[in-house]
């Protein structure tokens, strides 16, 4: 059976392989908003979205018609564009916030439309991404068993939403789930929980190591669901969103009440390059 210390540093070795894939946050290669009208899009500077030059990219591949909330793809050069498996000419795009989204495809790019508020965009990814050939790997603190407590979690019985402002100047409304009480260096400390799947718990918090020793906008922790009205935050698996990696995120920023007045001296470190 696997001891503490081994579980841990074997999630941020996987943490690490996630940053690696071909779609994942190093490979992000734009974000583009979205304007009322033809967006056109391709590897020519004249475009609106001018994407990576690579092969298989055409210098003018379509564009993206933005019609009150529906996205239009219309594609120049029949057989240059994917949607999918198949092959696209004119097609209304399924967003990031339903199901089954739609993935468009050109040579070594993936692209797809995203909702961030009240404004669309169009994120691109690169497979030949230099960064990610160049990642070194995330800086964490030692593993330290004083950082792994246990919290008394409070639902909202009435739900509610809160308003985060994001790293992109949009707001997202997010789901709040409840409240999460315990005690750390002497301390007495609260957190709002959001969902994260289907029954585990989503932080987002700052703390006073933020800015210093750790990234900037606060750093993000996933915690169990509660079991008897208590959850383990286990702070040795706080990790730094996205925006920390890329420019092309659209990271929500921590609430006010998960300010936390003490130094988290756990989880991933930050320094800028």
């Amino acid at each position: 059976m696997k001891g503490y210390e081994e579980e841990l540093l074997e999630w941020r070795r996987m943490l690490d392989e996630a940053l690696r894939r071909e779609d994942g946050w190093l490979a992000l290669a734009g974000l583009h908003w979205l304007h009322p009208g033809k967006n056109t899009f391709g590897s020519g500077e004249g475009n609106d979205i001018v994407l990576p030059a690579e092969e298989g990219v055409p210098q003018h591949a379509g564009s993206f018609e933005l019609n009150e909330n529906a996205v239009i793809l219309h594609v120049e050069q029949p057989g240059t564009v994917k949607v999918g498996e198949k092959e696209a000419q004119n097609l209304e795009l399924r967003t990031d916030r339903v199901a089954e989204t739609d993935y468009i495809y050109l040579g070594p790019l993936k692209l797809v439309v995203i909702e961030r508020g009240d404004r669309l965009a169009i994120r691109v990814w690169n497979s030949k991404s230099r960064e990610v050939l160049n990642f070194q790997g995330r800086e964490w603190y030692p593993p330290d068993e004083e950082y792994r407590v246990q919290a008394r979690y409070t639902p909202f019985t009435s739900g509610g939403f809160l308003d985060l402002p994001d790293v992109a100047g949009s707001v997202q409304r997010i789901p709040v789930l409840g409240s999460l009480d315990f005690n750390l260096q002497g301390k007495n400390c609260r957190l709002v929980a959001l969902p994260a799947g289907d029954r585990d718990l989503f932080i987002i918090f700052r703390d006073e190591t933020s800015g210093e020793d750790t990234y900037p906008a606060g750093r993000y922790l996933v915690a169990p669901g509660p079991e008897n009205g208590t959850v383990i935050l286990d702070f040795n698996r706080a990790y730094n969103p996205p925006c920390a990696f890329t420019p092309y995120a659209t990271c929500p920023l921590p609430p006010r009440e998960n300010h936390l007045p003490l130094r988290i001296e756990a989880g991933e470190r930050f320094h800028p390059v």
